[in-house]
Formats: C-alpha cells, sequence, structure tokens
C-alpha cells in the first residue's frame, strides 16, 4: 500500500520524482469529500508519490505556489507543476496522470502494422 505523505517547504523544494500534490485547509469540506479518492490514487500509482501541504500551517509555501482555494491539486513533474484543472473525481484524476505516462508516439515493426492492417475492413456501398 502506497502512502499520502504531509509535505512542508522543504519537502516540496526538494522533489526529484513525480509528485501528485493536494494543497488543503482542515476545514474545507471539498478536500475533505475527495481525500479517500486521493489515497486510493497513491495505490494506483506506486511510481509516483504522493503528498499533501496543510496551507494552515504552511502559508509561505502556499502562497509561493500561488494557491488561492481549495483544495488545489498540482503535479510535479519533470522539474515542472502542472496544474491539475479536472474535476476530483478518482476516474479523472486519474485520467490525468495516466495521460502523462502516454507514449506520444508507439513505434511499431512491420509484422505488427501489416497485422493491424489486415484486420481493417472498409466496406463502401454505392
Amino acid at each position: 500500500l502506497s502512502e499520502v505523505f504531509n509535505y512542508s517547504e522543504s519537502d516540496v523544494s526538494s522533489l526529484k520524482q513525480t509528485t501528485f500534490i493536494k494543497y488543503y485547509a482542515p476545514w474545507c469540506s471539498h478536500c475533505k469529500s475527495m481525500a479517500e479518492d486521493f489515497e486510493k490514487l497513491s495505490d494506483y500509482f506506486p511510481n509516483v508519490s504522493f503528498g499533501q501541504v496543510d496551507c494552515t500551517t504552511n502559508q509561505d509555501l502556499c502562497e509561493k505556489q500561488s494557491i488561492t482555494a481549495y483544495p488545489t491539486l498540482k503535479l510535479y513533474f519533470e522539474g515542472k507543476f502542472l496544474p491539475y484543472t479536472g474535476s476530483r473525481s478518482y476516474e479523472n484524476m486519474q485520467n490525468f496522470i495516466l495521460n502523462l505516462f502516454e507514449p506520444m508516439f508507439v513505434e511499431k515493426s512491420s509484422a505488427q502494422l501489416l497485422a493491424e492492417a489486415s484486420n481493417r475492413s472498409h466496406y463502401s456501398y454505392f
């Protein structure tokens, strides 16, 4: 089982691997309602770290990250913070992360291309 870590400013400033971070406030009802789905995501993606920052106790960090609403989700990926702007559902957050790891192009052998072409049929009626 993976885990969601509580991050401080030093943790966030020293990130090296892909990390999905939830910036939240303990009193925020939206933050509470998405907590379970966020934790389930950490189990689905063992190669991605998951963290959360309590903005009531880490105000300087949240200001530096331009956090103005709770929850705010950002993915640290290849040296940059990418904002997550989708819905807070498990499926949408999962797809956001999956899309980052999908290759843009897939290299296929001639045999694979030939097999795919022979499986496709087009019928035209006039």
